[in-house]
């Protein structure tokens, strides 16, 4: 029954009721050892009698006092029967009309305490806009955090039952629950991303993403239909870290809050078009590619921009301990992804160049060594290959540049280069176990062989996508090896699969390093290494000679 106004339990004393729901009672009380006022929250007669569910729920109410994080509401106390919790001065989140720009912040603030009760072990499991307050200050604050765990079976009959979570019961709030909520699957932190995703599309249109005319309707709407488009004044990167949030497949979303909350974060620093990042933090560590890590762009742009000077002067992106290899820039320009040591094998990574933001977006360390990388034309996907010890190619792989799951796009090729009609130059064995250039179509399955053999590196296409730069051996038509000695570099003509080579001067083709087309698709930049210097050097396409741009200090990994 309802707690009377002076009516005590333990040290608290009630001041005044706050509301009720299906947690229980809630009041505002006093408590008297420390003279602060506080949240005292009955808790239901089922979940109070049953000793074995409050042994569970106190430990849990425990892990969550434990996480100490301002967009969390704190848990001072759990008594006998009741929880004590901070008393938040702020109104349901669905009360506030917030702009463009505020709702970015408020979303990254509570995907920032998510990341936190994620990683200590806890999912929220009911998260929805009546659990998170917003505070006078504007500070989301996210109630009830791991108790929805708690909650008793019942039938659904309304959008604001709550029933338990356990595998095959269907559990949360209608209409802010997960596919494999509604299917009473087991969920996990991410059915929360998804809940999160619905309450900032609600932010963004004022009415909820799926709501029927029944819990049931409203259900089968989760399942079956896609979320509404977001008003073309939201921008499209936040319309597209909405929709990676909304994914029915768990392993097409975000696969961290960490990750959502870096991405929303670097939205809230690009102004009002805001691009995207991807996700997964690197806890504090630091990026440092080298001048060479940068020089596809930063060469390109200072040579294209004016005449080359007899100064060059390079800078790091950021100071650190950690490795940055096979370096691309996103379509955009905002991002750098790179290759950088992660346990046994190197990972797909990325930063963005303004602000440092990193993440890790691969973390496989049984299917084999990670190799070059390659953007999607439209940013969204990361290509890369992996191979075995002895570099036989196991396969190309595509990662969602947000994050998300590997997924195989082709067995026994490697190094991939992305085209702009979504086809991919690979490398691959032929028959003769020769390392191969082809061309794939994702879509049809189409391989397409290329004249050149002893290719083992990085392929890099023209301004178009219809020609490419690659370093190998010319085939015969006959199917022997190269008749020239060691590897050149070469330009393909994608379409009519005509190869030339380019002009080296009077280097030594064997000690030709990283090269990289300039943004005019005349110049490829090539580093050099002739035993008493390392050079950047630029190749004339259309022929002509070879000019060295600047040396060196250092070698280089790549560019």
């Amino acid at each position: 029954m309802p707690l009377t106004i002076g009516a005590k339990l333990g040290p608290y004393e009630v001041v005044a009721p706050l509301g009720a729901g299906g947690m229980g009672e809630v009041y505002r009380a006093k408590d008297t050892r420390l003279g602060r006022e506080v949240a005292l929250k009955i808790l239901p007669a089922e979940l109070a009698n049953d000793p074995s569910r409050r042994a569970r729920f106190e430990q849990e109410a425990r892990a969550v006092a434990a996480l100490n994080h301002p967009n969390i509401v704190a848990v001072y106390d759990v008594g006998e029967g009741y929880i004590v919790s901070e008393l938040v001065d702020g109104e349901p989140l669905r009360s506030g009309k917030l702009g463009l720009r505020k709702t970015i912040d408020v979303a990254a603030q509570i995907a920032g305490g998510l990341a936190a009760a994620h990683e200590a072990g806890i999912v929220h499991r009911d998260l929805k806009p009546d659990n998170i307050l917003l505070t006078r200050d504007g500070r989301p604050k996210i109630l009830d955090f791991g108790l929805a765990k708690m909650r008793s079976k019942s039938t659904l009959t309304d959008e604001t039952q709550t029933v338990r979570t356990e595998a095959g019961v269907v559990m949360g709030t209608v209409g802010y629950m997960s596919p494999e909520q509604v299917r009473g699957l087991s969920t996990d932190h991410r059915s929360d991303i998804f809940s999160f995703g619905l309450i900032v599309h609600e932010l963004l249109t004022g009415k909820r993403a799926f709501q029927g005319e029944t819990s049931v309707d409203t259900m089968q709407a989760i399942l079956r239909q896609e979320a509404p488009e977001l008003p073309e004044t939201v921008p499209a990167g936040l319309r597209q870290v909405v929709g990676h949030c909304l994914e029915k497949d768990a392993g097409e979303r975000f696969q961290s809050a960490r990750d959502l909350r870096f991405a929303l974060l670097s939205l809230s620093q690009s102004g009002s078009h805001p691009s995207l990042a991807p996700v997964r933090s690197l806890r504090g560590r630091w990026i440092l590619p080298a001048v060479a890590a940068m020089a596809g762009a930063a060469i390109a742009w200072l040579y294209l921009r004016e005449p080359p000077r007899t100064v060059w002067i390079g800078s790091m992106l950021r100071a650190s301990e950690m490795v940055a290899n096979s370096p691309r820039i996103s379509p955009d320009g905002t991002t750098l992804a790179f290759l950088t040591e992660e346990g046994p094998f190197a990972q797909v990574a990325v930063m963005k160049t303004q602000t440092g933001d990193r993440a890790i977006l691969t973390h496989d360390t049984t299917t084999g060594y990670t190799n070059f990388l390659s953007w999607s034309p439209d940013g969204s996907r990361i290509y890369y290959g992996r191979s075995t010890a002895s570099s036989t190619p196991v396969g190309v792989f595509s990662v969602p540049a947000l994050g998300g799951e590997e997924r195989l796009v082709l067995e026994s090729a490697e190094d991939p280069e992305a085209l702009p009609d979504g086809s991919l130059l690979v490398v691959r064995q032929n028959a003769g176990r020769q390392l191969q250039l082809f061309r794939f179509w994702p879509d049809s399955g189409k391989l397409q062989p290329f004249p050149l053999v002893g290719v083992a590196g990085q392929i890099r296409s023209l301004p178009g996508g219809r020609e490419a730069v690659v370093m190998g051996a010319r085939l015969e038509p006959a199917g022997g090896a190269g008749t020239e000695s060691g590897s050149h570099l070469y330009v393909v003509n994608l379409e009519s699969g005509a190869i030339r080579r380019l002009p080296h001067g009077t280097l030594s083709d064997s000690v030709i390093g990283g090269f990289v087309p300039a943004r005019e698709g005349k110049t490829v930049f090539a580093v050099a290494d002739d035993g008493t210097a390392i050079t950047v050097v630029a190749i004339p396409i259309a022929g002509g000679s070879v000019r060295t741009l600047f040396a060196l200090t250092a070698k280089t990994s790549g560019l």
